[in-house]
């Protein structure tokens, strides 16, 4: 636990020392890990993400706050997630290949719009299954199954979904500012526990033991570490807003 919480430290103060190089805010860093950051793509007030990663860790941070509350399964990847897992990722897929630039793929019109939306489903269902991957790891508390539960989690993500939508396209400069730091906050906490699971079955597959905690807190280094170089790259050596 103590070498874990000196490695955070450590990745978080480099972490700060990479923003003060670049003279950026966190969130623009933690964007340009995973975004192009292509400013007629993305909301107003130098938003760090583009509609669509908007979408997408909006997705994953509604479906990781709202996990412990949503009817439970029998199985771990039980059908019903996996069927809506493969739907998100055929809208999310399908709306990729309408805004390229190959030819007949284009269904229907492209808007910002359908970028939000199009990516939020597979945000949130990308989530609900790395939750139930760490419950499953660490033992957690299985939630109770709940087949009556259906029309109540469908009613969750609906109203989570309109909620990112009127906070990402608000003309609001405060609500830029709390969306900003939601989805920084996000990148680094999906991204840990992405890390997490990884080094959990590491250590499983050396006859470890682990301790959520610990092997936590290791994830969040490596994330922010992992954020901090490939956001480094980004904004200093690569600029994608001026090769795609």
């Amino acid at each position: 636990m103590k070498k874990s919480s000196f490695f955070i430290l450590i990745s978080l103060l480099f972490f700060i020392a990479v923003c003060q190089l670049l003279q950026v805010w966190p969130d623009r860093l933690s964007g340009a890990a995973f975004c192009h950051q292509i400013p007629d793509r993305s909301p107003a007030f130098g938003f760090p993400l583009c509609y669509r990663c908007s979408g997408l860790f909006f997705g994953i941070f509604w479906g990781l706050l709202l996990s412990p509350f949503t009817s439970g399964d029998t199985n771990l990847f039980s059908k019903k997630k996996l069927l809506l897992l493969a739907a998100s990722v055929f809208l999310y897929l399908a709306d990729i290949f309408n805004s390229s630039k190959f030819p007949g793929f284009h269904i229907y019109r492209e808007t910002v719009n359908y970028r939000f939306l199009s990516s939020f489903p597979l945000g949130y269902m990308l989530s609900q299954m790395i939750f139930d991957i760490l419950r499953f790891l660490f033992g957690f508390s299985e939630k109770k199954a709940n087949k009556n539960g259906i029309l109540r989690d469908l009613f969750m993500f609906i109203v989570s979904c309109c909620i990112s939508y009127l906070c990402v396209f608000s003309s609001s400069y405060i609500v830029s500012i709390i969306t900003r730091t939601i989805l920084c906050l996000t990148t680094i906490l999906f991204t840990g526990c992405l890390y997490t699971v990884m080094i959990n079955c590491f250590l499983i597959w050396r006859n470890r033991k682990s301790e959520f905690p610990a092997v936590f807190l290791t994830g969040l280094a490596c994330s922010l570490l992992q954020i901090s170089i490939i956001g480094f790259l980004h904004l200093r050596f690569l600029p994608f807003d001026k090769i795609l």
